[in-house]
């Protein structure tokens, strides 16, 4: 039997659906990713890590694939692109401080710390990093640069996948994939039939599920709740199982 790896942000993780809390590990078994791994007969890992960045969701898909390269073609994959706001830094490497958005996700590093944009910096442990990130916050989250890194992501992966004929799905969960100076180029050989309408907003899962379906209502921290994740997993059933199977 073949299992769905679903690995994405906070939204793939299906945040706040388990009675409101954001870090429970009964959140991923609610969330749109096990409704679909359910709906397809698969058996289902989510690696999914709130507060991630598209350098957690790119570098944990490498891990994963590369730690089970022996059996890979067991797996398919999901993965949620979140916004290019984001992205990570790391401990020093002599210390034990562990990230505690990153304790719950079985991955190699637990050192490394999700940066987003207005977070609460005391969940840094470093002093030197928490001030630098208090200080230089507009210059270390660029969404020009953001945009880049996860053009060049998808792009690495969607040939990984194709190299290794692994069937996956990629889209959007907060915002769109957009043009740059540097990733014109590159964004003209993004595959199409497998990132699913990269360049709308609106088809991302926040927005599609808010603004085409209605769904309004949102959790204390601005996560869809469970009728919204059936929604989406229904979406993407409708026109991407095939991709998966």
């Amino acid at each position: 039997m073949k299992t769905l790896v679903a690995i994405g942000c906070s939204h793939t993780g299906g945040a706040e659906l388990y009675d409101g809390l954001a870090h429970h590990p009964e959140n991923k078994n609610l969330s749109f990713a096990k409704t679909i791994a359910d709906s397809l007969g698969y058996n289902y890992i989510n690696l999914s890590a709130n507060g991630a960045s598209n350098d957690y969701i790119f570098r944990t898909t490498i891990e994963f694939f590369t730690k089970n390269i022996e059996n890979i073609h067991n797996y398919v994959f999901l993965l949620g692109w979140t916004s290019c706001n984001r992205l990570e830094l790391h401990y020093h490497d002599n210390d034990n401080y562990e990230t505690y958005a990153l304790t719950q996700v079985p991955v190699t590093d637990t050192q490394y710390i999700p940066i987003v944009s207005n977070m609460f910096t005391g969940q840094i442990l470093d002093t030197r990093i928490r001030n630098m990130v208090e200080t230089y916050t507009d210059v270390l989250i660029n969404q020009t640069q953001g945009a880049d890194k996860l053009t060049n992501y998808a792009y690495v992966l969607q040939n990984l996948f194709k190299y290794h004929n692994i069937k996956y799905i990629m889209f959007n969960t907060i915002t769109e994939l957009y043009q740059t100076k540097s990733n014109e180029s590159a964004l003209k050989l993004l595959n199409l039939k497998f990132y699913l309408q990269p360049f709308e907003s609106d088809y991302a899962f926040y927005w599609y599920c808010k603004k085409k379906l209605g769904y309004t209502e949102l959790s204390k921290y601005g996560h869809h709740k469970k009728p919204a994740h059936d929604a989406w997993a229904h979406y993407l059933l409708n026109i991407g199982s095939h991709l998966l199977t």
